[in-house]
């Protein structure tokens, strides 16, 4: 299954008028051919290794 595909389906699956922003989201986000998903992922992943850094070494902070 694609990734556009499981988009859509989750999007069936949200309620537009309880989570209009989640949806703006898929739309926005996942949706778009041109988004770089490994950008992200390389993103979020830094963030909470930086994090857990900081927790293991406060003298980092």
């Amino acid at each position: 299954m694609e990734p556009e595909e499981i988009a859509e389906a989750f999007l069936q699956a949200i309620p537009a008028e309880e989570y209009p922003h989640l949806r703006e989201m898929v739309v926005r986000y996942a949706l778009n051919a041109d988004h770089d998903e490994s950008a992200d992922f390389e993103f979020g992943l830094n963030l909470i290794l930086d994090g857990l850094e900081r927790l293991l070494d406060p003298a980092k902070s």
